[in-house]
């Protein structure tokens, strides 16, 4: 005869350990993205000379992009068109919102970053052209997106 008592020990250790399991995977890929955004905050912050003011304001549009884009993987199982539409906005409301707080002095500077994005976005484009790229990747390439997946 079992022993019930054997057996909950059993899958009461084995409920621990995946959850302990899920945690750890979700702590990496949660330091994975919290190292992305810091980088890119910096380099915001270093190109734009932005202000401590502005480093706060520039921190929650970097944040809020990371979040958007997180509640948007769902829709990619959906549609992935949809998913790539609403993904471009978003890098496109991220640029927005930064031009609304940057200052006049630092208008020039955005002027200069934005130019060598786009050079370098139309660089990828046409190293996506010469590999006949779907329109999808080209419209992404547009905003920097290189899509892996």
């Amino acid at each position: 005869m079992i022993e019930y008592k054997y057996l909950f020990q059993y899958f009461g250790r084995m409920k621990r350990f995946v959850t302990l399991s899920v945690l750890i995977l979700f702590g990496f890929s949660l330091f994975g993205q919290t190292a992305e955004i810091k980088s890119e905050i910096e380099m915001y912050t270093k190109v734009l000379k932005i202000s401590e003011t502005q480093k706060e304001r520039l921190e929650e549009i970097v944040n809020r992009k990371y979040q958007d884009l997180e509640t948007i993987k769902t829709s990619r199982s959906i549609d992935e068109s949809i998913y790539r539409a609403k993904r471009r906005s978003i890098y496109q409301g991220e640029l927005q919102s930064i031009r609304l707080i940057i200052k006049e002095e630092q208008l020039d500077l955005w002027a200069k970053f934005l130019k060598e994005e786009r050079l370098k976005n139309a660089k990828l484009i046409k190293d996506l052209n010469t590999k006949n790229a779907n329109k999808e990747d080209l419209m992404d390439a547009q905003y920097g997106i290189i899509d892996l997946n």
